[in-house]
Formats: structure tokens, C-alpha cells, sequence
């Protein structure tokens, strides 16, 4: 039988705060052995044509992938944010990403759109 008493709540002390999984492998300066997305495809991507425009309501972000390869694939486009070192935030902060399947050859421009609430140190 189960002696856990479920009438209290335990407490658990997250010492790490903020550097979470990539967060923290950013902060420390160590390189992933293999990236998010990674194994998705057999083919290559190549990135062109970044555009950043911004709104009264936020900032969006477009840009081109081609797939540079010889066969089909996913990719998965990723939008870091990068704050000032003595905000107290990670070094890079994941902000959006999307999945995109191209023919040899073939592109598509994906877009990002940030909000305010997208731009804050520490989202509400």
C-alpha cells in the first residue's frame, strides 16, 4: 500500500530557476550534440532573405528555407531572442518555431509574429 500522505503538498525546490534543457546548455557554453529537429530529414537546408518589421503590435519575422538537397525533408525553423546579459535571463529564449516539408529544390518563407507579451524578460 501507498504510505504517501496526499493531503499535503510537497515542495519542491527547482535550484536551477530558469536554465532549463537548452537554456541551460546555452548558459553553459555547451553545444548539443544534436540540435532540435535533428534527425528529421536526409537532405540539407539553406536560410535566405530574413526580414524584420515591426507594428504597433509586435514584430514579425520572415524568412526563406530552401531545401539545398537531393530528397525530400522536414525542417524546423526556430526564433531565439537574445537579452541583455544583465537581464537575468537566459542567454537565448525559444520564441517560436514551425515545421516545413520541401521538395529537393523547393522553398517556402516562414513567418514568426512576436507579440508584446513575446518581448518581456519573463512572460506573464
Amino acid at each position: 500500500m501507498d504510505q504517501y500522505d496526499y493531503s499535503r503538498p510537497s515542495q519542491i525546490q527547482y535550484t536551477e530557476k530558469l536554465l532549463l534543457d537548452y537554456r541551460y546548455m546555452e548558459s553553459k557554453g555547451i553545444k548539443p550534440r544534436f540540435g532540435f529537429g535533428f534527425g528529421l530529414s536526409y537532405t540539407t537546408f539553406g536560410y535566405s532573405g530574413l526580414k524584420i518589421s515591426t507594428s504597433g503590435s509586435g514584430i514579425t519575422v520572415v524568412v526563406t528555407i530552401k531545401n539545398t538537397g537531393a530528397v525530400p525533408g522536414t525542417e524546423i525553423p526556430q526564433l531565439y531572442l537574445g537579452f541583455p546579459a544583465n537581464a537575468g535571463e537566459p542567454p537565448k529564449i525559444l520564441r517560436g518555431f514551425d515545421e516545413v516539408f520541401l521538395q529537393p529544390g523547393g522553398s517556402s518563407s516562414v513567418t514568426f509574429s512576436l507579440n508584446q507579451r513575446d518581448l518581456r524578460l519573463v512572460p506573464d
